[in-house]
């Protein structure tokens, strides 16, 4: 079966390849999360009554604190277009049965996705692998695209 699923193009780029975009988007997400919070972490830690810094220290906190947002914009923006990308869904006559039930399963759940926030993509990584095990398919981790 595993051969047959491999060579389903639209479960590579609807399945399992979202699957990946959004384990990269909350892996990322989360780092990127957490650099921001250390440098408001940084300034909180060095904050008196006046800065007890140097410039150079300030400059390190906001440096810090962008590229943590940077870092969750970025992720954010190629999650976005990779659930943007006009791939054909299956018709009705090609592909196996299966496969293009499980896509058209899929489709709403990008779409969510897509008009959501980080919620939904978590959400959308459970949901992936509820329709995976619906159709028999192997888990969405299973095979990198």
């Amino acid at each position: 079966m595993l051969e047959r699923v491999a060579q389903d193009p639209a479960l590579h780029f609807f399945y399992f390849g979202f699957f990946q975009a959004l384990r990269r988007f909350r892996t990322f997400t989360i780092a990127g999360w957490l650099l921001a919070g250390s440098g408001v972490g940084a300034i909180a830690l060095r904050w008196e009554p006046v800065w007890s810094g140097d410039l150079a220290s300030v400059m390190m906190c906001v440096f810090l604190f962008a590229g943590g947002v940077a870092t969750v914009h970025v992720n954010l923006s190629a999650l976005m277009s990779y659930v943007r990308v006009p791939f054909p869904p299956p018709d009705a006559g090609g592909g196996s049965g299966d496969s293009a039930d499980a896509v058209r399963e899929i489709l709403p759940l990008m779409k969510e996705v897509d008009e959501g926030g980080w919620q939904e993509a978590f959400r959308a990584m459970e949901s992936l692998r509820a329709i995976g095990v619906r159709y028999g398919l192997p888990p969405p981790d299973s095979i990198t695209p």
